[in-house]
């Protein structure tokens, strides 16, 4: 949709930096952020009907920082968010893995790991926040090993 900076083709420090910034944002609810919601729940699930999962991250992008910006990162529905995002990182990521685009897929890997962090946005729910640093490092360790890195993974 575009409303927002897209994340998806960040490296990971800029990645970092403009979560930071979404987060220290003015927080003004959902009266100036409904409609944007709104919209990007209305694309994503357009886009999951269609299969499209690389528009369907990028919809949970957007979505994610509209919300972060609306509502703060301790907020439930930022933490719901950013739990699907991580997870839609790990599964496009994966997909790119078996088609041989380990770059990109290296790079999803490492945003998951940042939206899984201790201090992100899932830090209220520690037992969601294990689950998918799990499912993340495990994926980490299918990439490396897929790349023949047996020692990395």
């Amino acid at each position: 949709m575009g409303l927002v900076e897209p994340l998806f083709d960040m490296d990971e420090q800029r990645f970092k930096e403009t979560l930071r910034r979404s987060a220290e944002t003015k927080h003004d609810g959902a009266d100036g952020a409904g409609n944007m919601i709104a919209a990007l729940d209305s694309a994503l699930a357009a886009a999951r009907q269609k299969g499209e999962l690389r528009e369907a991250v990028c919809c949970m992008e957007e979505a994610f920082v509209v919300k972060l910006q609306a509502f703060g990162s301790d907020d439930d529905r930022v933490s719901s968010t950013c739990g699907e995002l991580a997870l839609g990182y790990n599964t496009l990521a994966m997909r790119m893995v078996e088609e041989g685009q380990f770059d990109e897929a290296y790079e999803l890997l490492k945003k998951a790991e940042i939206l899984t962090e201790e201090e992100g946005s899932l830090k209220s729910d520690f037992q969601k926040r294990m689950k998918l640093n799990a499912i993340t490092l495990n994926n980490l360790g299918c990439f490396f090993k897929r790349k023949g890195k047996l020692q990395a993974a």
